[in-house]
Formats: C-alpha cells, structure tokens, sequence
C-alpha cells in the first residue's frame, strides 16, 4: 500500500472494508479495522461501498471510478463486475437501505460522474437510471435516510428524492458554488438535518424539512472536508 491513496472505509456485521487507488480493497473481520487481506479487483479507485441482503443473499458492492460496480458473494474474497445497465462506470458512491415493496430486500443506489443516479431492485445484479431531472448530474456522493435519498455533487448542489429516484428536488439554497464531497443525514431528537462537506468551504447543513444552508466551520482548521 505504499503510496496508495485511500476513498473509501466501510464496516459491516460480517466484514470490514477499506476501498483504495488501483483497485485495491482491503477485506478485515468485522468490528475491526480492515488488515486482514489485499484483493486488486482492477486499476479504478475504488470510492464506495454497499451491502445487500435480498433473494440473491448477502452481497457486498463495490463501486470504481472507470470499473463501475461490482460484487462480492463472499465477504470481500471474491468480486466480480456487475455493469448490466450502468451505463457510466464512473460510480463514485454507493447506498442502500430503502425496503423492496415486495419485501424481497432493498434497494441499491449508484452515483455516477456525469449520469446521475442509477439503481437496482435485484441485489445488483442489473441497474437503470432514475429521474431525469439529475441524469446529467456528476454525483460525488449519495445517502440513505428517513426523508429519502440523498445525492451531492459538482456546482454546490444536494438532491432529494422521497418515490426511489423517480423525481427529484433541490434541498436549499444558500450552498457555494463548490464540489461537494459528501453527504449526511443526522437526527437530533427535534428534527432531521441534511450535513454536507465541500472540497474548499467547510461542512453546511440544512433541515430535512426545508430551509436554507448555513456554515458549521467554527474550529474547522482545514475546510476540505471529505468524510
């Protein structure tokens, strides 16, 4: 890993995973950090991980810049492309969590570079876009909460869909005209508010219910936030 630049962290019940340049992810045991085995799965920066419980079993996602998608039937040893109907495979995010109306699992998200938000209904196995309100967006980042899903990118702009990605609003405005670099959601006990973080302007948040975004920079001695 000497020189390797890492994007991506994620920990599950059954593995940890740490996504890094040249198609490296690092597969660790669960509840710890990601040691325990290298996989090259290509030479895309790997930018997100997902998990996947529905008819196919437990599956885990990964999502490259250039690779596009792929899966993993077994906990991170294996992985293979899973591209049917991406059609961008600059996938810089990934998120699941919202329930299959037929209870049959969730739903996945992918956020592309330049082709918005596609998603798949059968554990990844195929994908189509959603919404064409943002089927030229360039997504850095994307999340799963209560109000809906959440999509962040290029030109200060974050999306929410509350119909699966079928349409779309801007959450805002008030946010600078920057990249953002993610996206969160985070419940107070009193109401539910949308947090950003930008490539030169700090962390901003915004109510799930509307309004506008303000700063939250104070004490922030580095205002690229990634994460």
């Amino acid at each position: 890993f000497y020189r390797s630049t890492f994007y991506s962290l994620a920990f599950f019940p059954e593995v940890s995973l740490l996504g890094a340049s040249g198609g490296r992810i690092v597969v660790g045991n669960p509840g710890s950090a990601p040691t325990q085995s290298l996989v090259t799965v290509g030479t895309d920066d790997i930018h997100g991980f997902a998990e996947s419980r529905g008819k196919f079993g437990v599956r885990f996602l990964a999502g490259g810049f250039g690779g596009g998608v792929r899966v993993s039937n077994d906990s991170g040893v294996t992985w293979a492309a899973s591209n049917t109907g991406l059609m961008n495979l600059n996938v810089t995010s990934l998120a699941s969590g919202l329930p299959l109306p037929d209870s049959s699992g969730e739903a996945l998200f992918a956020g592309t570079y330049g082709d918005g938000v596609f998603a798949s209904t059968d554990n990844g196995q195929s994908w189509f876009s959603r919404g064409e309100t943002i089927s030229s967006f360039q997504v850095t980042a994307l999340t799963v909460a209560h109000s809906g899903l959440y999509v962040a990118g290029s030109g200060g702009k974050v999306f929410r869909s509350s119909d699966w990605g079928t349409s779309w609003q801007e959450v805002g405005p008030g946010l600078p005209y920057t990249e953002l670099l993610c996206v969160n959601s985070v419940e107070d006990g009193l109401q539910e508010w949308v947090y950003c973080g930008t490539l030169d302007a700090g962390v901003w948040r915004c109510p799930a219910s509307g309004g506008t975004w303000t700063p939250m920079n104070t004490g922030l001695g580095n205002l690229r936030v990634n994460a």
